[in-house]
């Protein structure tokens, strides 16, 4: 399903190069769970992000069920985003003046197709019952705990169905109670056979899941 090819990645800062991603060749299967492992700044969410085609290699390819994701323009990336990608932060990234069915919603306004806001609504309260938030509903983010509002977050990425779901250390900003939470909603996306990728820190995370794609200065070390 997922290919990176010799992805390289070079971020410049006051004139200095950092090599965020050097030579990685990666195939991820569909299903798979997979944990991203290693030390701050070993490029975990460099790698994430190009994924999830939020940024994209300098050098190598990228293919996605055998397409090159490189070669679309920006509204057929935009699509591809929403129609197959599910992103989870460990920041939530919320927008504070929606409640929480219409930020779950948003993702579907960028598929290409017709939004209904009525059949949006609809999925939108379902997702937020199957993370046991339908009484939350009509709240606004600033009226959520931390684990409410990952929860919102877990919701709007399963809008659209995508195949994909990435997550960013989902738990890094919890407490024990909403961590374990989130672990079980995670675990229960996997059993559904969706593809989830996780960037943590966590070993209880990483234990959980089937392969762990460890990274070390940007280099593969270890899969």
């Amino acid at each position: 399903m997922i290919q990176l090819q010799h992805v390289s990645k070079v971020f410049r800062k006051t004139g200095t190069a950092v090599h965020a991603l050097k030579d990685v060749t990666l195939d991820i299967r569909a299903g798979e769970f997979t944990a991203i492992w290693g030390p701050s700044g070993s490029g975990k969410s460099t790698l994430l992000n190009i994924i999830g085609a939020l940024d994209f290699p300098d050098d190598g390819d990228y293919l996605f069920n055998g397409e090159s994701i490189r070669r679309f323009s920006d509204l057929e990336i935009s699509r591809f985003r929403a129609a197959n990608i599910g992103f989870i932060f460990q920041s939530y990234n919320l927008l504070p003046n929606l409640r929480a069915w219409e930020n779950v919603v948003l993702p579907a306004r960028y598929t290409g197709k017709r939004f209904n806001k009525a059949e949006s609504k609809a999925r939108a309260m379902k997702l937020l019952e199957q993370v046991g938030l339908s009484e939350r509903s009509e709240h606004l983010p600033s009226e959520l705990s931390g684990g409410e509002e990952q929860r919102v977050a877990i919701a709007r990425a399963l809008m659209n169905d995508p195949q994909v779901i990435l997550a960013d250390e989902p738990t890094g900003n919890l407490d024990t109670n909403n961590h374990q939470v989130i672990l079980a909603i995670l675990r229960e996306l996997h059993s559904q056979g969706k593809t989830v990728l996780v960037v943590s820190h966590n070993p209880e995370v990483v234990e959980m899941t089937e392969r762990t794609v460890r990274l070390r200065d940007g280099q593969l070390e270890e899969q």
